[in-house]
């Protein structure tokens, strides 16, 4: 009786080890037939990933730029507003535009590379344009217009800048929030920007300049990317007509 039942048992352990080996058997040639499936899904992958960590990168990176140019917009327009604050002339002339520029200028890279040498063939310019109302429909208005990229006689300490008279028949025209509705009402645009230098002769970009001396890898940095603008209402007397 008891060597029947032993009898049994090692008859149904040997038919478990039958089916086990079986369906080890099935499995491993399943795993053999999608082997290459998987190193080719594989290898497409891996280009793909890199391309989304390089575009992660670059998307913090480009817009930690341009926020920092915009910042170096508003640090201009407090520099304009304080920095005559304890000189005895309270009206700016260009070697203020020219200390303004400077200094918010180091804000971007805190180095002078976008000075003589240019070694990253970057320079920073903008422009600083005020419009006083002073009649019905008519306005007084010139510009200063500063760049480092510039290696003339005009240039003081790596920056050029240069006073011009300009013709304004409606302030809206640059800027929407250049409107002046009352006589005697000031307003100043601020524009800046960091742009490839152009070369000596102005048809072309300076060769130096390559978007990965910035950090970009897969994203352009064009003209214009890293542009910022701001409109203040100057203090009174800060931009004097007779200077």
């Amino acid at each position: 009786m008891l060597s029947g039942v032993c009898y049994m048992l090692s008859s149904v352990k040997l038919k478990i080890s039958q089916k086990i080996r079986k369906l080890r058997n099935k499995l491993s040639i399943l795993f053999n037939r999608n082997k290459g499936g998987v190193l080719i899904e594989f290898t497409f992958s891996i280009p793909i990933c890199i391309m989304v960590l390089f575009f992660a990168s670059d998307h913090y990176r480009f817009y930690e730029l341009r926020n920092k140019v915009q910042t170096s917009v508003y640090l201009m327009a407090s520099l304009l507003q304080n920095l005559t604050n304890t000189s005895e002339d309270k009206y700016l002339d260009i070697t203020d535009i020219r200390r303004i520029a400077f200094a918010s200028c180091l804000n971007f890279f805190h180095t002078t590379s976008m000075f003589s040498p240019w070694r990253f063939g970057l320079s920073w310019y903008g422009t600083i344009t005020y419009v006083k109302r002073t009649g019905p429909s008519k306005y007084q208005a010139y510009k200063f217009e500063f760049d480092t990229g510039v290696n003339t006689s005009t240039t003081v300490n790596g920056i050029s800048c240069v006073k011009t008279v300009i013709s304004v028949n409606d302030p809206s025209t640059l800027n929407k929030d250049m409107v002046l509705d009352n006589v005697n009402d000031e307003k100043v645009l601020i524009e800046a920007s960091y742009k490839p230098k152009p070369t000596e002769d102005g048809q072309g970009t300076d060769t130096r300049f390559h978007k990965a001396k910035l950090g970009l890898y897969i994203l352009n940095a064009k003209d214009g990317n890293f542009r910022s603008r701001i409109v203040i209402t100057p203090k009174p007397g800060l931009f004097s007509s007779t200077h």
